[in-house]
Parts: C-alpha cells; sequence; structure tokens
C-alpha cells in the first residue's frame, strides 16, 4: 500500500522529531503533498470507475492516518475530512465496521469538529442502512440507534463549545424532535424517559447539576422539551 510506505518514509524523514505537514520525505515533496496526492487519486478513481472502497483499506487508511501513534494531527484531520466527503465511495458493510470498530473508539473528549463531522456523516448513513432512520428528514423508526451511547459521550466530555453545542442538537433531534409518529404515541412516557437519562448520565458522569456548561444545557434541554410538549409535567 503506497499510503502506508509514504507515511513511514514520511516518520523517518523526520528523524525522531515529531511529524508535520512539512517534512521532507525525499528532498523534494512534504508529507502533506505525498499524503494528499495518493488521497485526491484514489478518490478520483473510486468516483470516475464507480468503485467502491472495501473495507481493508478503507481500514488501512484508518490505521494510517487515524489510528496510528506516529501520526499528526493534520494526518488525523485529513483522515475524518477524506471519509465524511467519500462516504458514498463506501461499501454499506465497510460504513458499518469502519463507525463501529473505528469511529466509536476515538476518545471522545479529544474529538476535533471534524471528528464529529464525520461521527455524524456516519451516523446518519448507518441507521439509515439499519432501517432506524428514514430519509429524507432523518426520521428516527428505532430508538436503538448505533453510536447514540457514544453521542451522549461527546455531549458529556468534550471540552469544545462548539461541538457541545452540536452534539446536544443532535441528541435532541435523535431522541425527541425527528421521532416517527409511532415513537410519539405515548409523548408522557417518552418525554420521562428522557428526562431520567438526561439525570442518569449526569449523574454517572458523576457532573453536579448546574456545575457545568453540559449540564446546564442538558437541564435546560429536558426542561424544555417538558415544558413545550407536555405541559402538565413541567409544573409537577
Amino acid at each position: 500500500n503506497s499510503l502506508v510506505k509514504f507515511h513511514q518514509q514520511a516518520v523517518t524523514s523526520a528523524k525522531g522529531n515529531p511529524l508535520t505537514p512539512d517534512v521532507l520525505v525525499d528532498g523534494r515533496y512534504t508529507h502533506k503533498d505525498y499524503m494528499t496526492a495518493h488521497l485526491t487519486f484514489l478518490q478520483f478513481t473510486l468516483q470516475q470507475g464507480v468503485l467502491y472502497l472495501h473495507w481493508h483499506r478503507a481500514r488501512d487508511i484508518w490505521d494510517t492516518l487515524a489510528a496510528n501513534a506516529d501520526a499528526c494531527e493534520w494526518d488525523t484531520e485529513t483522515c475524518f475530512e477524506w471519509f465524511t466527503k467519500g462516504i458514498a465511495d463506501l461499501e454499506q458493510d465497510t460504513q458499518l465496521q469502519l463507525f463501529q470498530k473505528e469511529l466509536l473508539k476515538v476518545d471522545p473528549a479529544k474529538l476535533s469538529q471534524k471528528g464529529f463531522a464525520c461521527f455524524k456523516c456516519f451516523f446518519e448513513n448507518v441507521n439509515h442502512f439499519e432501517h432506524k432512520l428514514k430519509k429524507p428528514g432523518m426520521i428516527v423508526e428505532k430508538l436503538d440507534l448505533i453510536g447514540l451511547d457514544y453521542l451522549w459521550e461527546v455531549c458529556l466530555k468534550t471540552t469544545d463549545t462548539e461541538i457541545t453545542e452540536l452534539a446536544i442538537n443532535l441528541l435532541m433531534t435523535m431522541s425527541y424532535t425527528n421521532l416517527s409518529q409511532k415513537l410519539k404515541k405515548d409523548p408522557v412516557q417518552l418525554h420521562k424517559k428522557f428526562i431520567d437519562e438526561c439525570y442518569n448520565r449526569l449523574e454517572s458522569a458523576m457532573i453536579p447539576l448546574g456545575g457545568s456548561l453540559v449540564a446546564q444545557v442538558l437541564s435546560s434541554a429536558a426542561n424544555l422539551v417538558t415544558a413545550a410538549i407536555v405541559p402538565e409535567l413541567a409544573s409537577m
């Protein structure tokens, strides 16, 4: 695999120093040049040839750029961005395996904005293929969404306020806003379950109510949902 080969050469060229995008691999081209050329050509080949990237090749890219101890931040961000843009070039099984075996293993506390965008893209696609989300509109047909637990972890552990907002908005959308009419048939029970889940998650993460931005937002979200949809519960 040329991607793996050139990445190893770049690490060697760094001569024991941390890898950066500007490391010269052969005295002419940088690490960034080689990685960008390889990924651009691969994407062009897949799209023009109407081909799909198999799981083992997708795993090689991930292992080289995201799960590699020698990879730099630019590698990981480029990996997130490449898979987000090229998700249509992956077989359904490849999307599922990459999502479950790799993306959901990323430390939620260290997830970047491009990482979250990648997670969201795969979250929606994988659950659509598994008949848990229905397009268009991303209507939730089943509550046991793949990756929902990880989304909760992102909400509770990220220190990036923008990611916190994006994650909580997605959580609210998947937990109430976009539920099918069938799932909304018992709104009182639905909202009770969501509120209980909010407080249980906060308690499990040992985050005091009102003690953090996340706690305040989740608490407010629970109250807003209850007040807007089931006013009688809000007054209890």
